[in-house]
């Protein structure tokens, strides 16, 4: 073998070298392109659920939040039913005193009571 033949060799396998290099590197470079993709999809879709799950929850507390208004206020409206019936009594009473109805009952406590 002559001189150039051997220049040529191992020019042939310095550049395969160099392109089997390049080419992993390459292939590192686009396999760790594709592992941050899918590493920030997956953040994507994690902030994605923890935002979805967040509002579910805002919204489980303020169904929640109105039901107790709900019920807080249909207490309310009971015990104005009830003072209102109160007042009804007392007038009907104080309406029978004043007509002189005989047997009209005392007032206190059995008469407000039962109301």
């Amino acid at each position: 073998m002559s001189g150039a033949d051997w220049a040529g060799l191992v020019v042939a396998v310095a550049s395969g070298v160099l392109v089997h290099w390049l080419g992993q590197g390459l292939w590192d470079a686009l396999a760790a392109r594709g592992k941050a993709r899918a590493s920030a999809a997956g953040a994507d879709r994690r902030a994605r659920r923890d935002q979805v799950a967040d509002l579910e929850s805002a919204l489980a507390r303020a169904l929640a939040d109105r039901d107790d208004e709900r019920a807080e206020k249909e207490k309310a409206e009971a015990a104005r039913d009830r003072a209102l019936a109160r007042c009804r009594a007392l007038e009907d009473y104080a309406h029978r005193l004043r007509e002189g109805c005989p047997g009209t009952p005392p007032p206190w406590p059995t008469t407000l009571l039962r109301v």
